[in-house]
């Protein structure tokens, strides 16, 4: 449901930049195109620059699983050792 949700809102921010553009265009001609492009292009990169991340980041935890819960019983494994080494050193 989440991909789902992202790949719609990568579509709307598809959308605008093309409305940014004719927006431009209405407000100060030919240079408020170019300028309502840019500005879209940037509003818009900055989604898809997150979306990106997102969708890696899950990607790397889903491919790693494994080695992540593998890592965790060592620090949990590591974590009891010192306790009771400790409780042995405690006067």
């Amino acid at each position: 449901m989440r991909a789902f949700i992202i790949k719609i809102t990568d579509l709307v921010m598809s959308v605008v930049i093309v409305a940014a553009t004719f927006f431009g265009f209405a407000w100060l001609g030919e240079t408020g195109a170019i300028g309502g492009f840019i500005a879209g292009a940037a509003a818009s990169g900055f989604w898809f620059v997150l979306s990106a991340i997102y969708q890696n980041g899950n990607t790397l935890i889903e491919q790693n699983r494994d080695v992540i819960a593998l890592l965790e019983e060592q620090l949990d494994a590591a974590s009891n050792r010192q306790e009771s080494v400790d409780s042995n050193t405690t006067v």
